[in-house]
């Protein structure tokens, strides 16, 4: 019955007080008259723009002769202060809505494309590895950082990280033989009973999960778990965004990753910073302890590949060496003709 009066009054077939259904010549109420109610008011619920979310109603089971315009007025008034109430959940709602439609389409077959930016040996210039990054060539175009933290938002970040691992993955045979594949996981996704299935039967010793250390971690004891199975299958750990997050350092202390990579910020004109040189000389330390490699991010200067070839890093990535592309990697980096350029 509410649901048909309010319809019925929102689309203006019934007037929005009636002070006697009984008594009242107009159609459309057999089923108020069934429900024994002697009298209504209401008026419809608008949203910003015009449109109707409802429509406030209310009912006696006797009639009311009082009821009057002035009583569907003072409806009116409350039916205006629950728009402005609802208002706000509503476009909470339309917004999560459209975060789970735009997520669903990230996660349909082809929305995930993926690039590859290789790391180079800093004193050979040979090739050893890949970083896969993901791309989204879908609508609405934005960086990929956002689309997995709205997938995070919604609860959906490990389906999206292990959607882009999957496509990561398959292309692990087109690397160079021996080259290893680095795929970034948050820590929910490295603690999740799913992602032993996305790695079963891969050649594992090639494959290296990296970790941001500014991540947030809720129980270091079960990522510590999570990690030391990995390592018990021949998957190796790289702590990403090394320096970045001083406060975090204990993680690295904690899961001694194979690889240590030296953050993008602290790279860039460390050859003119003695802050950032000594930082990144104090790291090189620190890894030599337990027998980890640093890698350095983001090298785009010959001053910047010199100094961090003197403090001894292992491996090196960034522009100057090779963008991200498309498979395949270049074989190496002429290490010798860019120091002497």
């Amino acid at each position: 019955v509410e649901y048909t009066v309010a319809g019925r009054m929102t689309a203006g077939e019934i007037p929005p007080v009636i002070a006697d259904v009984a008594g009242h010549d107009g159609a459309g109420l057999s089923e108020v008259r069934s429900a024994h109610i002697g009298a209504l008011a209401g008026a419809p619920i608008r949203r910003p723009d015009g449109s109707i979310f409802g429509a406030l109603v209310c009912f006696a089971h006797e009639p009311r002769p009082h009821l009057d315009d002035r009583s569907a007025g003072y409806l009116t008034l409350v039916a205006r202060l629950l728009a402005e109430q609802l208002e706000g959940e509503i476009e909470d709602v339309d917004d999560l809505r459209r975060q789970l439609e735009r997520v669903e389409l990230a996660l349909e077959p082809g929305s995930v494309d993926m690039v590859f930016q290789p790391l180079f040996d800093l004193t050979t210039g040979a090739v050893v590895g890949a970083e896969a990054l993901a791309r989204f060539p879908i609508e609405p175009m934005r960086p990929p950082n956002v689309w997995f933290e709205e997938a995070r938002t919604i609860g959906r970040g490990v389906d999206l990280e292990l959607a882009a691992m999957d496509v990561a993955v398959s292309r692990l045979a087109e690397l160079p033989a021996g080259a290893f594949l680095s795929v970034n996981l948050s820590p929910e996704t490295v603690v999740s009973p799913r992602l032993p299935h996305v790695v079963a039967g891969l050649a594992a010793e090639r494959l290296v999960v990296e970790v941001p250390e500014r991540a947030a971690v809720e129980d270091p004891i079960e990522l510590f778990d999570a990690v030391q199975a990995l390592r018990a299958g021949g998957i190796r750990l790289a702590a990403d965004d090394a320096g970045a997050g001083l406060e975090n350092l204990s993680h690295i202390l904690e899961l001694r990753p194979e690889l240590i990579k030296f953050d993008v910020s602290l790279t860039h004109g460390l050859d003119a910073d003695p802050v950032r040189r000594t930082l990144a000389a104090s790291l090189v330390v620190v890894a030599t302890r337990f027998d980890a490699l640093v890698v350095a991010e983001g090298i785009e200067t010959v001053g910047e590949l010199e100094v961090l070839r003197e403090l001894g890093f292992h491996y090196g990535q960034g522009f100057m060496l090779a963008r991200p592309g498309s498979l395949p990697l270049p074989d190496r980096f002429d290490l010798g003709s860019e120091a002497a350029g």
